[in-house]
């Protein structure tokens, strides 16, 4: 299933169906994390975005990748003309060739100026984690709701990949499911503060939900 722009997906299995949702492929979401849920049951937390990259972002061709423009942001000029920088998504950004207007403090960084051109040749890490026999699905049973939330912003894609199911062969109770006793999760967490010299820390900062187990 594909959803487009702003909208935070689902999906329902209805009545006489059933699914196993195999992988999320995440492209330029609203937040740096995404929460899956099995009606109100929480059952999946990933980084989608940010400096450390995104465990479930699309392959080449059709994940992020951006370059940043840096402009002085000293006095500025009179210019006659101005065109909008346009990004690989056919998108305007919101810097100018002959910008017109002010540019705030010293420097100013267009980190979206180019998007979508290829990213990595790599499978999210759900798919690799399913490879290997980690990652079982996440099972939405006869008349449940899969829901994401953190994707709602223009230009947001997120594909959904799963398996149609007799209802009688998916039961909420399985791995991750909505009433499962066991889940299968990331546990992100910090050290707390910048790394700014060589040396031992200790990521003991929690990142997730208080829903999953404190990180460590």
């Amino acid at each position: 299933k594909m959803v487009l722009d702003e909208v935070d997906p689902e999906l329902k299995a209805d009545t006489g169906e059933a699914f196993l949702i195999k992988d999320i492929l995440i492209r330029d979401a609203t937040a740096s994390y995404i929460t899956c849920r099995i009606e109100k049951s929480t059952v999946g937390y990933f980084r989608i975005k940010g400096p450390y990259g995104s465990h479930q972002a699309f392959r080449r061709g059709h994940a992020q990748h951006s370059h940043t423009l840096r402009v002085d942001g000293g006095s500025g000029v009179t210019a006659d003309s101005h065109f909008p920088i346009r990004d690989g998504n056919n998108v305007n950004r919101s810097l100018l060739l002959g910008h017109s207007g002010s540019v705030p403090g010293d420097v100013y960084d267009e980190v979206q100026a180019l998007l979508w051109t290829g990213f990595h040749l790599n499978p999210t890490l759900l798919s690799l984690l399913g490879q290997k026999g980690i990652f079982k699905g996440f099972p939405v049973a006869e008349g449940e709701t899969f829901t994401i939330a953190g994707m709602n912003r223009s230009n947001a894609i997120t594909m959904i990949i799963y398996e149609i199911y007799e209802p009688g062969d998916i039961s909420p109770e399985q791995e991750n499911g909505s009433k499962s006793k066991e889940y299968f999760f990331l546990n992100y967490g910090t050290t707390g503060a910048n790394i700014v010299a060589p040396g031992d820390d200790l990521y003991d900062s929690p990142v997730s939900p208080a829903e999953f187990p404190d990180f460590p």
